[in-house]
């Protein structure tokens, strides 16, 4: 494809200092941070087994986001089932940048949340718009600027940004093995309005974040949520990486180490490797 090793770095950093949930999951509970690493990170490719949510709010040991090892595009994701996330006390900043890779079902509910921070409509999210086709990064209980429209049953990178300037929302998919993007024309209103408003606040993974209600029903194969703004180049880096990790033609090769990829960095872990390898 003749493209450089394009790792961003936003993509190698440790859980430094992190409360870790499982092996997959990554969560800097209360830290104001202005610098860009992942406040929340889960990502299926670092693990093996399902999320038990026994302890997150629900009381049956049963119930998990489960593990399916080839179910997003020949690569693993998790099967939300009907079920989500909660994280309490995070901090949430007047200026968010969020990545989902995600796959919805057809029973994708009215309202159906991927991801939700804050208080509901008003602070930052990312839901579906009533039953209708589109997907929203929402604020300020705007549900008419920032919309895209969602296909079920399509590997699908949501990529969604909040600043004083407004909200960036884009769609990546694959085309013919190309990179597709799609970004909302807006209009996008950003922070003026004091909203998102900071705090500590619960984030919710799969529903909304009052009653866990609005569920997205589908596969989450990662998802990075930033409590800063990223720079559109920061932003298109980690676009570019999660494409050929989780939607390029051929699926990481497994159990391979490090790759000096030649530009200065190296691909310290598996998903970059068969992308490496092939150019």
């Amino acid at each position: 494809m003749g493209l450089p090793c394009q790792r961003s770095t936003l993509l190698s950093q440790p859980c430094r200092g992190w409360i870790a949930a499982a092996a997959l999951l990554c969560v800097r509970q209360t830290d104001a941070q202005t610098a860009p690493e992942p406040t929340i990170w889960i990502d299926a490719l670092q693990s093996t087994q399902s999320v038990n949510l026994a302890g997150n709010g629900l009381s049956s040991t049963d119930q998990s986001f489960v593990y399916e090892p080839a179910a997003f595009n020949g690569r693993p994701a998790f099967l939300t089932d009907g079920l989500s996330l909660y994280f309490e006390g995070v901090q949430l900043n007047a200026e968010a940048t969020l990545f989902a890779v995600v796959q919805s079902d057809a029973d994708f509910q009215t309202w159906g949340c991927i991801f939700w921070h804050g208080d509901h409509d008003l602070d930052f999210g990312l839901e579906r718009v009533g039953d209708s086709g589109d997907m929203n990064l929402q604020t300020r209980n705007d549900n008419s600027g920032c919309l895209i429209p969602n296909a079920h049953g399509q590997p699908t990178i949501w990529s969604g940004r909040i600043d004083a300037a407004g909200r960036l929302f884009s769609k990546i998919t694959s085309v013919d093995g190309a990179l597709a993007k799609e970004q909302s024309t807006g209009p996008c209103q950003g922070t003026a309005s004091g909203r998102p408003s900071p705090g500590v606040k619960r984030v919710a993974v799969g529903s909304n974040a009052i009653n866990r209600n609005e569920k997205f029903n589908g596969l989450v194969a990662e998802l990075m949520y930033f409590n800063s703004a990223l720079t559109e180049e920061e932003m298109q880096q980690v676009e570019v990486d999660l494409f050929h990790k989780w939607l390029a033609d051929d699926p990481p090769t497994q159990g391979c180490t490090g790759v000096d990829c030649g530009t200065g960095g190296t691909c310290e872990d598996v998903r970059m490797c068969a992308w490496v390898a092939n150019n």
